[in-house]
């Protein structure tokens, strides 16, 4: 996977992750959300290239639930620090 850095101006954090067949371009945004509280909303756009496009849509519940991990693993290393 090969992850391309697009926008790196904090409070906004976009890139662009490619693997054969698929391309993920994610939007992350930090707000604060209350004292010692941060939000961060994560927005996913997948494409699909070649033979993935017809795969693709039945691979979307997937993508979520590995994505929603995702965020969840970045959770717990940020409040660690």
């Amino acid at each position: 996977m090969t992850e391309t850095i697009i926008k790196k101006s904090f409070p906004v954090y976009d890139a662009n992750y490619e693997l054969k067949g698929i391309r993920n371009f994610v939007q992350h945004t930090f707000r604060e959300a209350g004292p010692n509280t941060t939000r961060l909303t994560s927005v996913h756009e997948f494409r699909f290239v070649g033979i993935m496009k017809l795969i693709g849509p039945f691979m979307r519940s997937g993508l979520e639930q590995q994505s929603r991990i995702i965020m969840k693993n970045f959770k717990a290393f940020a409040e660690k620090q």
